[in-house]
């Protein structure tokens, strides 16, 4: 796996990749019921004795699998407010990482083209977000290609690719196992840093 991460990565400095979480199967399942796409990895409660990292670990995995979820049913409905909870995920993800950063040995790298990614998926959205705050549809349905052209293009962007396939690359390794820093061996507790709480969500990136 890790030689086939190095290679798709070679690949996606050229060719926008991106790892699929569905089998051929699958894709023939959602032409048949389109209503399987809607369904999104849900983050899972672990025991309270739980060692911090692996509880940060594993969030740090269900939102990796939300965030890809939440892409492929975009492209699947074409509905943006799948896009929208995708980013909500990116946004989650980069929280984690910017807060544990020592637990997650993340490059600054590999944090400025997620946070670049981010910037970019905002304004990509924007359009779309004002016109269902102020239930604006006449418009929006008018510029309704365009808005969707500017989300293929950020999706297939060669820096969209190479980010998400880092973070999927990070979420393999599982840094967070062989840390030294102090949540690797202590239990989460109530009330201190490594508590179970969501990160703070982006504020221009509503998860709805």
């Amino acid at each position: 796996p890790h030689a086939l991460f190095d290679l798709a990565l070679q690949l996606a400095q050229t060719v926008p990749l991106r790892i699929c979480r569905m089998s051929k199967a699958e894709r023939g399942y959602r032409l048949q019921a389109p209503q399987r796409a809607r369904a999104l990895p849900e983050l899972a409660s672990l025991p309270p004795q739980t060692a911090g990292s692996v509880a940060l670990g594993a969030a740090y995995q269900a939102l990796l699998a939300r965030c890809q979820a939440a892409l492929e049913a975009f492209e699947f409905l074409q509905e943006f407010t799948f896009l929208q909870q995708a980013g909500a995920a990116l946004q989650q993800l980069d929280a984690l990482l910017v807060s544990y950063s020592p637990l997650f040995q993340i490059d600054d790298q590999l944090r400025s083209r997620l946070q670049q990614r981010l910037q970019a998926l905002t304004q990509c959205l924007a359009a779309w977000q004002v016109a269902q705050q102020l239930h604006i549809t006449a418009p929006y349905h008018r510029d309704k290609a365009a808005h969707f052209q500017a989300a293929r293009d950020w999706l297939n962007n060669l820096d969209t690719g190479i980010c998400l396939l880092q973070l999927g690359e990070l979420g393999f390794r599982q840094p967070w196992l062989d840390s030294t820093h102090p949540l690797a061996t202590g239990p989460m507790a109530d009330g201190n840093p490594g508590d179970n709480t969501d990160p703070k969500p982006d504020p221009n990136i509503d998860p709805q």
